[in-house]
């Protein structure tokens, strides 16, 4: 219990309330958007199969620890916030030279990837994505403001947020 009190104190846990309000009142929804039976079934169990590997080899690239927040939670006496003078180095390399957002495009493949999408499914798909497609925006602008010109460098090394060649 220390470990949560500790983890909202520090951080904005808006996010995280949200999801466990999401889960917590959540109900089924009926009807099947899509239906696709093997072979071609298999080509999107292959695409949800891609979406994991890029997200946990994204995931990988940078302090996964830091990324989930455990790091704050398992060492509440540090600072989370990084020194001034700290200068933040956005990698170019890997998942992160495709796209800006690997792990969001990871999800993506995901929860779109499945064979049998069922209106529960697909709601839960699209409202996740949708929470997404509204945080890109609001976290590159956070990073432009907070990484002296560095974030506006790797924008230009990686021109797509999302998609290669479309966003």
């Amino acid at each position: 219990m220390a470990a949560i009190v500790i983890w909202v104190r520090r951080g904005n846990p808006g996010a995280s309330l949200l999801f466990i309000a999401v889960c917590a009142l959540w109900r089924p929804i009926g009807g099947v958007a899509w239906s696709i039976d093997p072979p071609f079934g298999w080509l999107l169990y292959g695409l949800m199969a891609a979406g994991i590997w890029l997200s946990v080899r994204s995931a990988a690239v940078i302090d996964v620890w830091e990324l989930s927040g455990v790091r704050a939670i398992a060492r509440p006496d540090t600072e989370v916030v990084a020194p001034r003078d700290a200068q933040p180095q956005f990698k170019t390399t890997g998942p992160y030279g495709l796209v800006r957002h690997p792990i969001y495009l990871g999800w993506f493949l995901m929860v779109f990837g499945v064979p049998a999408m069922t209106g529960t499914r697909l709601v839960f798909a699209v409202i996740s994505c949708a929470y997404l497609l509204l945080a890109i925006p609001l976290e590159e602008a956070t990073l432009r403001r907070t990484s002296n010109g560095r974030y506006d460098e790797y924008i230009r090394l990686v021109p797509w947020k999302l998609f290669p060649g479309v966003y």
